[in-house]
């Protein structure tokens, strides 16, 4: 089965959103063909202690493939409703923010900062964002069958379960700081939403008939 969007109609197309997963995708094709890594282009490395510059870039670095395209899926999913809702410019607020909150709270950790939170933190407020504006959301799964393919719908927070499995399967060593970094990017967006003033608007879906 493969996530496709939700149930809920946008009004404007999602830059920000769709800006981002070209940049993180262009970012990682980079690296790969030999480029500096992205946050050490900005932004030097401390030598200890918590740095916003640095984690701002770091919201643009991920580990490999398999993070980039969990990376890309979540904020796809997620990120367009938010971002309809919310407008550009807060949005990207929210994102920044959420990513920033999620990676000064690493420093509460006995590991150094120096690991960076990534992306994961930024995507979490964007979900829990996403939590706080469309609880009743339901998203569309792309299921190939022998001769064709199939859309059914399942309730949102079946993906948002699944975000968490991918970022503790990516984890290996790591599960605490996974979590804590989700956990405070998630309330960091659900709580920024709010008073971005996101909730103004009803929700409408496609299955409502409107």
């Amino acid at each position: 089965m493969i996530p496709v969007r939700d149930v809920i109609p946008s009004r404007e197309t999602p830059v920000v959103t769709l800006g981002l997963v070209i940049f993180f995708a262009g970012i990682h094709l980079a690296g790969v063909l030999g480029a500096p890594p992205f946050d050490t282009w900005l932004a030097p490395r401390p030598a200890a202690g918590f740095s916003p510059a640095r984690a701002l870039v770091a919201l643009f670095h991920h580990a490999g493939w398999l993070s980039l395209a969990a990376s890309l899926l979540f904020l796809w999913l997620f990120g367009e409703s938010v971002e309809d809702r919310l407008g550009a410019a807060r949005f990207a607020v929210l994102f920044a923010a959420s990513g920033l909150a999620a990676a000064a709270a690493t420093e509460v950790l006995p590991r150094a900062w120096a690991a960076g939170s990534g992306p994961a933190g930024a995507i979490a407020g964007v979900i829990g964002a996403y939590a706080v504006l469309f609880p009743r959301s339901r998203m569309l799964l792309l299921v190939p069958l022998p001769f064709f393919f199939d859309l059914i719908e399942t309730p949102a927070v079946h993906l948002m379960l699944a975000w968490l499995i991918v970022q503790l399967a990516l984890a290996f060593g790591a599960p605490e700081r996974v979590v804590l970094v989700n956990l405070v990017g998630f309330a960091c967006g659900a709580a920024l939403v709010v008073l971005l003033g996101g909730r103004g608007r009803r929700d409408r879906y496609w299955t409502d008939g409107a």
